[in-house]
């Protein structure tokens, strides 16, 4: 099978009609200039697990399961962990939290495990200070991904992976059908619109983790978009590439938080899409080739740590 990512044909209707967010063409040129600049992009082990290919693949799987919402609400200490002496928030302490539990129990590359994992399990993986946000969310999701494996894959995550025949989209696409908790759409004047970030993104992690090789060869990665979140998209609004109406601004100054599936919500995580995709052609023009993955990686680690004078938008939500 072989598929057009409907991420970019139906995001395209949002951007047609967004009312609350622009493109802001200029910009998307200077921070081009700065993108094509970038060193060759590295993959980060001090955070994940690196093992054999199969039980990579599975940490992923079950990583991305649980990549979802970790800003706190006012007053409420945000979520994170100390690993080595340091203290990690959010992906960070979610990824080395997950990294620990896959080193110290082989159990959790085990799809019968995951699919009955008892509560108590998680919770004392992801012991720290504060407490992670939609808990039983995450969990029902890993219960899910290994239940699916466990009567489906033969327990393998690498078979999902084969089945797709080295191709991304593909691969995406049996994740979302297969696992309904991946799926990421939202209706948009009338059209549903997709997004599928944690199912693009999981496929993007097992092509960096493997360096694009064995599990990780896609013929068709340049075929993913960016992976609509929160801190790209406050990135590209700080550098003026994304334009915020003056209701939007008001709502995101004051955290107020916006639901799922609004329209600015829509509009924000569409228009972060093809501002990438609009880098990635004008960083071509220049002479480099970067995928889409590629930039979405560079700017997130550009982001992070970065002090912002706009908060990102808030929504809670289990799709990013």
């Amino acid at each position: 099978m072989s598929f057009v990512n409907p991420v970019l044909e139906t995001t395209s209707h949002v951007i047609a009609n967004a009312e609350h967010v622009a493109i802001d063409t200029k910009s998307v040129h200077l921070l081009a200039e700065r993108v094509s600049g970038f060193p060759p992009f590295e993959w980060d082990t001090t955070h994940h697990f690196a093992g054999d290919e199969e039980t990579t693949a599975m940490y992923f799987l079950v990583l991305d399961a649980m990549n979802f919402c970790f800003w706190a609400d006012a007053g409420e200490e945000k979520w994170g962990i100390v690993h080595d002496g340091k203290r990690l928030g959010g992906y960070f302490a979610l990824s080395t939290a997950l990294k620990r539990a896959f080193n110290d129990d082989p159990r959790f590359a085990d799809a019968r495990y995951l699919a009955a994992m008892p509560g108590e399990d998680l919770t004392r993986i992801l012991a720290g200070h504060g407490r992670i946000p939609l808990l039983d969310e995450r969990l029902a999701n890993i219960h899910e991904a290994g239940s699916v494996l466990a009567f489906d894959y033969g327990g393998q995550f690498s078979d999902m992976i084969h089945a797709a025949q080295g191709s991304a989209q593909d691969l995406v696409e049996l994740l979302v059908t297969h696992m309904p908790s991946f799926e990421d759409k939202a209706t948009y004047k009338g059209k549903d619109i997709f997004f599928r970030k944690r199912a693009q993104i999981l496929v993007g992690d097992i092509y960096g983790a493997l360096h694009g090789e064995g599990l990780g060869n896609f013929h068709d990665i340049a075929g993913l978009t960016m992976f609509a979140d929160y801190k790209v998209p406050q990135l590209l609004e700080s550098y003026g590439v994304l334009r915020y109406s003056k209701e939007l601004c008001r709502t995101i100054d004051s955290l107020q938080e916006i639901p799922s599936g609004d329209p600015r919500e829509v509009e924000i995580r569409a228009a972060s899409i093809w501002a990438v995709e609009m880098i990635k052609d004008v960083v071509f023009r220049k002479g480099r080739r970067m995928t889409s993955l590629e930039i979405d990686w560079n700017l997130w680690t550009l982001a992070e740590g970065k002090n912002f004078q706009r908060p990102y938008h808030c929504t809670r939500t289990t799709t990013y």
